[in-house]
């Protein structure tokens, strides 16, 4: 529950002046006309596309219709705020490592759960965690599909669902691309593995994370809509941006394997300014679930490199947190495929 008047007071305290919602638009009008009074002409005043009709006449022939450079600059993180996204990655991942080795061994002994119990469950390994707040020094975003039984065999129909999954993950992770683009260039490259069968998924590929702030964030994003933003949509180096493709059939189950990436500089042939994606998510991806037969040598390799990185990284973390038993388990879930 959130503590209003604690909220209001400490915006107080910060100079912060709260004005009802009902009085937006004459307060923007009455701010607009002293604004233009004091300095002798209009002020120019960003306002993006989706701005609606009513608060976009206020100021008319003055606005520049273009997302605010706000957003591209809390978009962009700086040295400090990406070291504590790398950490923090690092925890949250042995977090949710803890909390499915939990889970892979309570649903064997045949025990169930309902999804508010294991949100719960894995809200207290990650609560349990240093700088927990959510977490203090970065905001992370992930989706893993596992499929968990004794009984009853997988169906192969899933497992080549979430293998396409894969592959369209697979193949925009491994993509460089030049400066200056916007996400809707790179969303038919997690796509395409599906489309060839007939197949796609509804939601957006990917989208911008924030630094201790918005789990979504603009400017930036991976996706087939028309963006909110004109250039301010351009992924730029320092960016945080999700890989999430996903399948959903009515009935049966639903797919999405989601990482967060940093945008990087990548190194290509031509020495041109490209870049690339570089995982901050460092979690397993279940392979028992994977057709190796439908993925290409290079998916292979890069799904084997990732889990290599993946026990390095976490691995070592968990062995200083003398977790012995969730190493011991995320070794045998990153052995090659």
């Amino acid at each position: 529950m959130v503590d209003v008047s604690g909220m209001r007071e400490y915006l107080k305290s910060e100079d912060v002046t709260l004005h009802p919602y009902s009085d937006a638009y004459e307060f923007m009008t009455q701010w607009y006309e002293q604004q233009t009074a004091a300095n002798k002409q209009k002020p120019r005043v960003f306002i993006p596309t989706t701005t609606n009709y009513l608060f976009g006449e206020i100021f008319a022939s003055s606005a520049v219709v273009e997302g605010s450079p706000v957003q591209v600059m809390k978009g962009v993180k700086n040295a400090v705020e990406l070291e504590g996204m790398r950490n923090s990655h690092i925890r949250d991942s042995a977090a949710l490592i803890s909390f499915l080795m939990w889970l892979e061994a309570e649903l064997l002994e045949g025990r169930c759960y309902s999804e508010v119990e294991l949100a719960s469950k894995i809200d207290s390994m990650r609560a349990a965690m240093d700088k927990y707040v959510d977490l203090r020094d970065g905001t992370t975003d992930v989706t893993r599909t596992v499929w968990i039984s004794s009984e009853s065999p997988v169906p192969e129909e899933f497992i080549r669902h979430n293998t396409l999954v894969l592959k369209g993950h697979i193949n925009l992770a491994n993509t460089v691309f030049p400066q200056a683009i916007t996400g809707i260039r790179l969303d038919t490259l997690s796509r395409h593995a599906m489309w060839q069968v007939g197949l796609d998924f509804g939601h957006g590929t990917g989208h911008g994370v924030g630094h201790f702030l918005n789990v979504h964030e603009g400017p930036a994003s991976i996706g087939h809509r028309t963006a909110a933003y004109g250039c301010d949509a351009w992924i730029r180096e320092g960016m945080i941006l999700t890989i999430e493709p996903g399948y959903y059939l009515e009935g049966k189950w639903g797919i999405r394997i989601e990482n967060c990436y940093e945008i990087v500089k990548a190194d290509v042939p031509s020495g041109a300014d490209f870049l690339g994606f570089r995982a901050l998510t460092l979690a397993p991806i279940q392979t028992s679930i994977i057709d190796k037969s439908m993925l290409t040598a290079a998916e292979v390799e890069w799904l084997n490199s990732y889990h290599d990185r993946v026990l390095s990284s976490v691995g070592e973390f968990l062995e200083s947190s003398g977790k012995t038993a969730e190493l011991q388990w995320l070794q045998k879930q990153c052995a090659h495929i």
